[in-house]
């Protein structure tokens, strides 16, 4: 910090005994500053809060109820308002899944938590590798946990989230594809995968085209999709990371809406040809649909 954070920190401490102050020899980051604090915490659970944001004044007491009411699970999150440089509540929200499964098999596409709302149980913290170096920190950790236990978001929004005007620099768009990237990496091998740069692209751009350059994305084919879940699939019955059926079900959903806005003729086709179709999860507006789009009916 380069402003006094540090004396107004020591001062509470000295006012309070269970207040313990470290600090860095020089700026070390985030990832190193966070894996030391996991060192370091003698409690039973360790919560986050970034600087930039805030939390509610009953926040603690609900995770701790929370966590202390599902043994099975080990860390949790919550949902987050969206305030403006000033403090403001824009009126927006960041919602983030509560049940446990659909937080557990989600989380193989895209991160599920608000950082700034995490709660952890210590223990488990100290037996994962703690947070890497490099950005998308967060949802690294969070999969790593997610491999062999239990993490969900309560349903009250307990934090707010800082959102800053300046926008997202066009290096930092590119660090967090890279940090992502990384992470879908990690999914893969969890499963007993083989990542490549070209799986990773198909991926990463299931729930995260946006952030994908449009040379990668016009690479990616329906068929790219397909082939990519199946092999998720298969994988997973194997190591059963995820719960099966409901991990298969997020699959059959996910390439429905590939399907869906590919605006393809063929999608109807391909989607009840395709081995990861199940009658019981097609409704009759997912059938409409498609039926729509391969006839061309407006």
């Amino acid at each position: 910090s380069r402003d006094n954070s540090y004396e107004i920190a020591k001062d509470y401490a000295t006012k309070d005994q269970r207040i313990r102050v470290l600090r860095n020899e020089g700026n070390r980051g985030v990832s190193f500053t966070r894996n030391r604090g996991i060192q370091e915490a003698r409690g039973e659970f360790i919560a986050l809060l970034d600087a930039d944001d805030l939390a509610v004044p009953e926040r603690l007491a609900k995770q701790l109820a929370f966590l202390d009411q599902n043994p099975d699970v080990v860390a949790c999150g919550t949902q987050a308002s969206l305030i403006d440089t000033n403090g403001k509540e824009t009126g927006e929200l960041i919602a983030v899944p509560t049940h446990k499964e659909e937080v557990k098999v989600r989380l193989a596409f895209q991160n599920q938590f608000v950082n700034s709302s995490m709660m952890f149980r210590t223990e488990a913290l100290k037996h994962t590798k703690g947070y890497y170096s490099g950005l998308c920190e967060d949802y690294e950790l969070a999969v790593q946990l997610n491999a062999q236990n239990c993490l969900a978001n309560l349903a009250d929004t307990l934090v707010k989230y800082r959102v800053h005007e300046q926008g997202i620099s066009k290096q930092h768009i590119a660090k967090m594809r890279e940090g992502e990237r990384a992470v879908m990496a990690l999914i893969q091998k969890q499963l007993g995968l083989e990542p490549d740069s070209r799986s990773i692209d198909i991926h990463h751009c299931v729930l995260n085209e946006g952030i994908e350059s449009e040379e990668v994305r016009n690479t990616i084919t329906l068929r790219d999709f397909e082939s990519l879940f199946l092999e998720l699939k298969e994988a997973n019955r194997g190591k059963e990371i995820y719960p099966p059926d409901d991990f298969e079900h997020l699959l059959f959903d996910l390439f429905y809406e590939k399907l869906r806005r590919s605006k393809s003729r063929t999608a109807l086709w391909i989607f009840m040809t395709s081995d990861l179709y199940r009658w019981k999860w097609t409704t009759a507006k997912m059938f409409r649909k498609l039926f729509n789009q391969t006839f061309g009916i407006t």
